[in-house]
């Protein structure tokens, strides 16, 4: 269950228990971890996102999450953002990791409320 203003900049409606369908989600695609999550338009500047991730659960590196599609330097990670109109944007954050290499990748999005 999302707290109620969490769920808001996730394009759910705290009025009805849609909180499963707003949730973020993780996939493995190839050798990627990608986070999916939707977003309200207003909410881009008064609740700043970005996806947290590491090899190890205490030591995590920022990726930030802007207003616009970007591409992180030169390791590959990639934040793609689909603006849907007045409809919540589609987020997905691409995360290369090597099994051979990075036996785990933990991952988790945070954000500030104003």
């Amino acid at each position: 269950m999302l707290a109620n203003a969490l769920e808001r900049i996730l394009g759910g409606n705290p009025l009805t228990s849609d909180s499963a369908i707003c949730s973020p989600q993780a996939s493995v695609v190839g050798n990627k971890l990608v986070i999916t999550f939707s977003r309200n338009d207003d909410s881009e500047v008064s609740a700043p996102r970005r996806v947290e991730c590491g090899t190890h659960w205490e030591i995590w590196s920022e990726v930030a999450v802007g207003a616009t599609s970007s591409v992180l330097g030169s390791n590959g990670i990639v934040v793609a953002i689909e603006e849907n109109g007045s409809a919540p944007d589609s987020v997905a954050v691409t995360l290369p990791f090597s099994l051979s290499t990075q036996p785990r990748l933990f991952a988790r999005l945070r954000t500030v409320l104003d």
